[in-house]
């Protein structure tokens, strides 16, 4: 991966906990595929719905925090604020898949 894409997922608060999240969970269901039986093999199996539902959430609550700060009024300066919460809707989205 490229460091710019490092940069975004690990940047901001918002990301990095959502990025901590998804690889947590992607990380157990590592383990759960060769445990065969208990929690983390049944985590497995639900894991692919779950992280693809966890970077559906990300990416709403990217456009969402991004939304919020635009101002129609002062679009310069709303932008940037724009930009960062789409930033942390392509980033959940693409590690949630």
């Amino acid at each position: 991966m490229s460091s710019q894409i490092l940069h975004a997922a690990f940047g901001d608060p918002l990301n990095r906990l959502f990025t901590y999240v998804i690889l947590g969970l992607a990380a157990l269901s590592i383990v759960g595929i060769f445990a065969r039986v208990g929690p983390l093999n049944r985590l497995a199996g639900a894991a692919p719905g779950l992280l693809t539902a966890i970077g559906v959430l990300g990416t709403f609550v990217g456009i969402l925090t991004g939304l919020i700060g635009f101002d129609v009024s002062d679009i310069t300066r709303s932008v940037p604020r724009l930009l960062d919460g789409m930033k942390t809707a392509f980033v959940t989205s693409v590690f949630g898949m």
